[in-house]
C-alpha cells in the first residue's frame, strides 16, 4: 500500500541531489538535516498549513507560478508522487510517439490522420473543476488534499492550472483520462495519442468529416480545439473520389494512382516534419510490398527556436561578455549534454537524443550550423558591430569550427552540472 506521509524519511527522498542538500541547510540557517526534516513534516501536519513562497510572474503573456524555498518544493514532490501513484497519472512518452507515427505512416493502406492542437491548455482548464472530484474521492490521504487547497487558496495561484509547478501536468493527465478513453473508443480510430495539448488520430475510416464537432463535445469544458493548427489528412487514392463502387470496391486492382511530389503532405508533429505521399502506395518501379518512403526533417518551429537561442547568446555576450560561458551555451545547442537529476538518474538532451529520428543529411542541420557561423562572423548591423567588440577573432575561429551535422554523426555528448546547465540556460528564460 502505498505510503502518502509527509513524514521526515519520505520528504528526504526527494532531495533530488548533493546541491538540493546544500541549499537545504543554506536556506535554513545550515540546521542538521534530520532537523529541518522533521520541523517541515510537523508544519505540513498542522492544520493551518499554507505555502509561503509561492510567486507569480508573465512570461510571453502566460503566467508563470514559482516557489522559490525548497522546503515547499519537497512538499509539492511528495504531493506530486502522491497523485501519480494513486491515479495512475503518466505523461506520454515523446519518443514513443513519434516512433510509432513513423512507423504507421510507413503503412502501404489507406488511412485518414487528424492532428488537433488544443487551445491555451492550462489557462482553459479551471483548478476547481479538477480538484472537485479528487476531494469527493477516499483515495488521496487527508493530508494531501489539505495541500492541494493550499495550494489552490494562494493569491499568487491563478484559478487555472498554473504553469510553473510540477503537479500541474500530472492534474491535467488525471483530468484528461476520460477525454483519452473516449477517442481510442471512436469507431475506425486504431491509434491515439496526446502529448500535453498535441493529438494526433489514425483511423481506417473517414472520420474527419465532422470529427471535429465530434471530438469538440468530448473535450472537458473549457477546451477547444486550435483551429489554425488543426490539420485533417486523408491518404487515399485518388480514384476514390471517382468511384461508384459500393463497399467492395471493383476498380481497386486497376488503380493507377502514383505518388507525385508535387502533392506530398506535410505533418508537423512533436517537433518533426514527416513528409510522404499522398496515395497509400510506392512508386511502381519500387517494392510494392515495401514500407512506403517517409522524409523526416526538424520542424520550422524547432529550427527557428534554435536559431533565436544562438542570438540570445550572442546578445547576451555583449552585454556581459563571458566567452568561456557563450561556448558553453553553444557547445549546449550544437551538441548534446548529460546531467543528473534525482540524484544518480540521468539525463541526456540535445538534438541526437531528442530527436533520434533525423538522419545526419537533414538539411536542417546544415542550415543551422551556416546560421550560426554567418552571425558569428558577422561585423555589420548592430549585432556584428556590438561582436567586434565583445569577441577576438581567435575566438570567432574557436567557435566557427563547432557544427550541429558533425555534433550530430559522432553523438558528442559533454557532462554539464546542474550549476552550470542553469547559467546557460538564464538568457533563454524569456524564448
Amino acid at each position: 500500500m502505498l505510503n502518502q506521509n509527509f513524514s521526515p524519511d519520505n520528504l528526504k527522498k526527494f532531495l533530488h541531489s548533493k546541491r538540493d542538500q546544500r541549499k537545504l541547510k543554506k536556506q535554513n540557517s545550515f540546521e542538521d538535516e534530520q532537523k529541518i526534516l522533521t520541523d517541515l513534516s510537523y508544519t505540513v501536519d498542522s492544520r493551518d498549513f499554507k505555502f509561503e513562497s509561492i510567486t507569480e510572474s508573465e512570461i510571453k503573456n502566460k503566467s508563470i507560478v514559482r516557489i522559490k524555498n525548497l522546503k515547499e518544493t519537497l512538499i509539492l514532490r511528495k504531493l506530486n508522487d502522491n497523485l501519480k501513484r494513486i491515479y495512475g497519472a503518466k505523461q506520454s512518452n515523446r519518443r514513443e510517439i513519434t516512433k510509432q507515427v513513423y512507423i504507421l505512416l510507413q503503412e502501404i493502406n489507406p488511412l485518414y490522420i487528424i492532428r488537433l492542437d488544443i487551445k491555451s491548455f492550462y489557462e482553459s482548464i479551471k483548478l476547481e473543476t479538477v480538484l472537485e472530484p479528487i476531494f469527493e474521492e477516499t483515495l488521496l490521504s487527508p493530508t494531501s488534499k489539505k495541500i492541494l487547497r493550499a495550494i489552490q487558496n494562494n493569491p499568487s495561484v491563478p484559478s487555472h492550472i498554473p504553469r510553473g509547478l510540477n503537479i500541474s501536468s500530472t492534474l491535467t493527465e488525471i483530468h484528461m483520462r476520460e477525454f483519452d478513453s473516449a477517442v481510442r473508443s471512436l469507431s475506425g480510430v486504431y491509434y491515439y495519442a496526446r502529448y500535453v495539448d498535441d493529438i494526433i488520430i489514425f483511423s481506417y475510416k473517414d472520420i474527419i468529416t465532422g470529427s471535429e464537432q465530434q471530438i469538440q463535445k468530448t473535450l472537458p469544458s473549457g477546451l477547444k480545439t486550435h483551429n489554425k493548427k488543426s490539420k485533417y489528412h486523408s491518404i487515399i487514392c485518388r480514384c476514390i473520389l471517382n468511384c461508384a463502387c459500393n463497399n467492395n470496391c471493383k476498380c481497386r486492382a486497376f488503380c493507377a494512382c502514383e505518388p507525385e511530389a508535387q502533392k506530398n503532405i506535410t505533418l508537423d508533429y512533436l517537433g518533426y516534419n514527416f513528409t510522404f505521399s499522398d496515395v497509400p502506395k510506392n512508386l511502381k518501379k519500387e517494392d510494392k510490398k515495401k514500407p512506403k518512403k517517409i522524409t523526416i526533417t526538424l520542424a520550422e518551429r524547432k529550427i527557428n527556436r534554435i536559431k533565436t537561442r544562438i542570438i540570445l547568446a550572442l546578445l547576451d555576450h555583449c552585454k556581459k561578455p563571458n566567452f568561456q560561458l557563450l561556448k558553453d551555451r553553444i557547445l549546449f545547442l550544437t551538441g548534446n549534454c548529460e546531467f543528473s537529476i534525482k540524484g544518480d538518474f540521468k539525463i541526456r538532451s540535445g538534438i541526437y537524443y531528442n530527436y533520434p529520428l533525423l538522419s545526419i543529411d537533414d538539411p536542417a542541420l546544415s542550415e543551422l550550423t551556416n546560421f550560426f557561423r554567418k552571425a558569428i562572423h558577422s561585423k555589420s548591423g548592430s549585432l556584428g558591430r556590438a561582436l567586434s567588440k565583445s569577441i577576438s577573432s581567435a575566438e570567432r575561429s574557436q567557435l566557427g569550427r563547432l557544427s550541429f551535422r558533425s555534433v550530430f554523426k559522432n553523438k558528442i555528448t559533454y557532462k554539464v552540472g546542474e550549476e552550470k546547465l542553469n547559467a546557460i540556460k538564464e538568457c533563454w528564460k524569456n524564448a
